[in-house]
């Protein structure tokens, strides 16, 4: 009698499906971690061409520069000693007494208080068109007064301030920034009046608004 051998089959296991719920999840992090580096490459971009514009507006001031230093010396000596162009009431190029803070004011946010010739930044923002004794002050407009020939999309603005405290000067040595000279034939030598200083702040703005402010001093 042949002898019956029963095998039983190992009982299959239940699925839970976790493997499923695992790759979601490494789906789901990837898709984050994808936008997250698009964000990421974006911005960088974003970055980098503001840069470039921005360093851009820098090379242009160099325009703005050279035309405020055109302006200056066609203003005649004789009339210096006022704002220009001659009979500006707004949109002043050249004032004759330099932008200064009177003291215990608060120049750092605007509105700028009477008084303030430069904000927190030291960019003028008033300019003085006559003597600083009484001065009839004259609001700076960034917003207009373009200089012409600037590259399409580019804006260029300059003010010039006379780095004297009152206008015409008593002494130059004493009311202006200048550079003294010495007369050595003089026994003992003395002191003389070097050229006046002035102040040149040019604005660019650019593409993406971006802008940009450089200072230079003259002496003429």
């Amino acid at each position: 009698m042949e002898q019956l051998i029963s095998r039983r089959l190992p009982a299959q296991r239940a699925q839970s499906g976790v493997a499923l719920i695992m790759v979601l999840i490494m789906l789901t992090a990837m898709a984050i971690a994808g936008v997250a580096l698009v964000r990421v490459v974006d911005s960088a971009n974003v970055i980098s061409g503001n840069f470039a514009f921005r360093q851009s507006t820098l090379n242009i001031a160099d325009l703005g520069v050279e035309a405020a230093t055109a302006d200056l010396i066609a203003i005649p000596v004789a009339a210096r000693e006022n704002a220009w162009p001659v009979g500006c009431a707004a949109d002043c190029r050249y004032f004759p007494v330099r932008s200064i803070n009177l003291p215990n004011l608060n120049c750092n946010n605007a509105p700028f208080p009477v008084g303030c010739g430069l904000d927190g930044k030291g960019l003028p923002v008033r300019g003085n068109r006559t003597d600083i004794a009484n001065a009839p002050q004259q609001d700076i407009n960034w917003g207009g007064n373009d200089v012409p020939g600037a590259p399409r999309g580019y804006n260029i603005r300059y003010v010039i301030d006379r780095q004297c405290n009152r206008a015409p000067p008593v002494d130059v040595l004493d009311d202006c920034s200048n550079l003294p000279q010495v007369d050595s034939k003089k026994n003992p030598p003395i002191a003389l009046p070097g050229p006046i200083s002035y102040r040149v702040t040019v604005q660019v703005t650019g593409p993406r608004n971006t802008q940009s402010h450089v200072q230079v001093f003259l002496s003429y």
